[in-house]
């Protein structure tokens, strides 16, 4: 079971929303574990320590009525998910190449980890502000801001960095790093999406693709810049014929960011703002969205639909009603079906 279904199992138990199987899932998964070493805590006076930390977030939660199987942790866990889970997934990682390229991340870093179907915004040491997207980590060093401020990101985050010029701000993705002094801007860097791309909104970014250590590219203000995450093929497939004939010739594409012309949405950015925004997107690439915003998994059983593609902005619309506006706006008709948290999607 991936880090994210644990931690989106664990938050729907303290909850008291786990279907049966999930409970079965969840404990399938806890009776797997190898004794103490899949512990999220170093020793029993870590696990003290932290319990004692969450102890004020836990008495203000809704206790649940049923008997609890999962071990103390586990439970601290379902009601204070961000810190205890972001401690669990980080306890069995290994080190990672960050600052410079030399730098390693240690069991004392600094691990911050959003679920699927919620963003957060949180302060870093400098004062600069992260929202982050659903299904996203961050993860920076205890000396950051000693000596550098670097961070590393898997997923999507909207930064407002705070300027130091003596200490320039770097962000390290799969595909890219990016360099700032001050300034806001976008990064979504999702594994399993086609792309990874910035955007700029506001002052100057420095990109290095990692795959062209060579090349510097900086963006002005409403520029992005798009790196493909996979090879690509003889077919543009689910991304628009103009981008993937521009990356597969040079391996990126630098364009101005996604405005909607009806009500100047810039769609790099609506999420900030819990809002869905599509500029001529594939269902496919929309389907990765509505995943992380609505905790679905979304099954497509025709490949023709899955090619659709959208241009539209959604407020506080739930899944059924965004599917609802898609039907009525498609260039072919599609039928879904939701069952509980699989949506499948045909002719």
């Amino acid at each position: 079971m991936s880090p994210q279904r644990i931690q989106t199992l664990l938050l729907k138990y303290g909850k008291q929303e786990c279907t049966p199987e999930e409970t079965a899932e969840l404990e399938q998964w806890y009776a797997s574990l190898d004794g103490q070493a899949a512990r999220p805590f170093a020793d029993d006076a870590a696990e003290a320590d932290m319990r004692e930390k969450l102890w004020q977030q836990i008495s203000t939660a809704r206790q649940p009525a049923r008997r609890f199987h999962l071990p103390v942790w586990a439970r601290v866990a379902a009601v204070a998910l961000p810190l205890a889970v972001a401690a669990l997934l980080f306890y069995n990682r290994g080190s990672r190449t960050a600052h410079n390229g030399t730098a390693t991340v240690n069991a004392t870093a600094a691990v911050i980890t959003i679920p699927y179907g919620t963003t957060r915004k949180v302060s870093l040491p400098d004062g600069t502000t992260v929202t982050l997207n659903a299904g996203s980590e961050l993860r920076y060093e205890p000396d950051f801001n000693q000596t550098h401020r670097e961070v590393a990101l898997t997923g999507e985050a909207y930064f407002d960095v705070t300027k130091d010029a003596d200490k320039p701000f770097i962000i390290h993705t799969g595909k890219m790093d990016i360099r700032v002094l001050g300034t806001s801007f976008n990064v979504k860097a999702y594994p399993e999406d086609l792309t990874t791309e910035a955007s700029l909104i506001r002052g100057s970014i420095e990109v290095t693709p990692t795959a062209q250590p060579g090349r510097r590219f900086v963006l002005k203000p409403n520029e992005k810049i798009v790196l493909p995450n996979q090879q690509l093929t003889n077919s543009p497939g689910a991304m628009p014929e103009e981008l993937f004939a521009t990356m597969q010739e040079k391996g990126y594409a630098v364009s101005n960011v996604s405005i909607n012309p009806a009500d100047s949405t810039v769609a790099e950015t609506a999420w900030v703002s819990n809002r869905l925004a599509f500029m001529n997107e594939s269902f496919k690439e929309i389907a990765l969205q509505l995943e992380r915003k609505f905790e679905v998994k979304v099954i497509f059983e025709n490949e023709a639909i899955a090619a659709l593609r959208f241009t539209a902005t959604f407020d506080n619309e739930n899944i059924a009603q965004t599917l609802e506006a898609l039907q009525y706006t498609a260039t072919a008709p599609f039928t879904f079906r939701i069952d509980q948290q699989n949506i499948y999607i045909t002719r």
